[in-house]
């Protein structure tokens, strides 16, 4: 997980530090970041409440202080491309993609008769 991140409201940039202070904020609140992580990955569209929830206490975080209301007013009159993008941005900020390394091996599962 990356120490830092910068997301954008209302035309401004705000750095917001991550840590695990802001996961628990943010999963006492109600969201399952690694519910969003899959959710987002299969091609689906994060619940809106939850993603202004999120961004909200990420926002709060890094010293703006908005509810969860205003952001979800602002998401609510964008379009769902950038309801994900808000989703997206945030998570991939917390779950990072990591390479998986190939084996040099391959395992075979032995079949058993019944």
């Amino acid at each position: 997980m990356k120490t830092e991140t910068t997301i954008k409201w209302d035309g401004e940039d705000h750095v917001v530090p991550l840590s695990m202070k802001l996961v628990n904020a943010i999963e006492n609140a109600n969201v399952n970041l690694m519910q969003m992580a899959i959710d987002i990955s299969a091609g689906g569209v994060p619940k809106t409440s939850l993603v202004a929830t999120m961004y909200s206490i990420m926002l709060n975080a890094a010293g703006c202080f908005v509810t969860s209301q205003e952001v979800w007013d602002a998401m609510i009159k964008s379009k769902t491309v950038e309801i994900t993008g808000y989703a997206n941005a945030a998570i991939n900020d917390f779950f990072p993609e990591t390479e998986n390394p190939k084996s040099k091996t391959t395992k075979r599962v032995k079949k058993t008769k019944r």
